[in-house]
């Protein structure tokens, strides 16, 4: 598996949503060089997509070079295949800020208090008019909740198998 590869992948832009995650699929099966060699069932059955949905991007991919076959399949061997890297298109800068999820903050700057590390408080001020309001229940009283919750759920289903 080759991190460095599927890092590449993630940021990079393809057709559609379906073209990166069989991308993605394949760089999990590459070495460092990009080679690799999954089965089509192998990546379907990664990507939880049908056989012939990624016969049809691997073809659209092979087409416009991301992909390409070294050794074709012989016997009982799957075809080996490297992944252009150099080949892929880095995603456009979308201008989102992990501050706020929306565009550039830097005019509000001297409203958010101490942003040097990057992260905003709970309860620091986003712009001049919006307030983020911290949650009225502690987080381990939350997660207590919800464990309760799953606990009984998990025992009225037991009950019902047993019956």
């Amino acid at each position: 598996m080759s991190i460095a590869l599927m890092v590449k992948v993630w940021e990079s832009e393809l057709p559609t949503q379906t073209h990166k995650l069989v991308l993605l699929a394949f760089a999990d099966y590459a070495d460092e060089d990009g080679l690799c060699w999954p089965s089509i069932g192998r990546i379907a059955l990664r990507s939880q997509i049908s056989h012939r949905q990624v016969q049809r991007i691997t073809s659209d991919l092979k087409s416009t070079g991301l992909l390409v076959v070294e050794d074709k399949a012989s016997g009982h061997r799957t075809p080996t295949y490297r992944i252009r890297g150099d080949k892929l298109t880095p995603l456009p800068e979308s201008g989102v800020t992990r501050a706020t999820g929306r565009g550039d903050i830097s005019d509000n700057r001297g409203d958010m208090g101490d942003t040097s590390r990057g992260d905003v408080g709970v309860t620091q001020t986003i712009s001049k008019n919006h307030h983020i309001e911290p949650p009225e229940e502690p987080l381990e009283e939350i997660l207590s909740l919800k464990e309760a919750s799953l606990r009984k759920n998990y025992a009225e289903s037991q009950r019902r198998v047993t019956r």
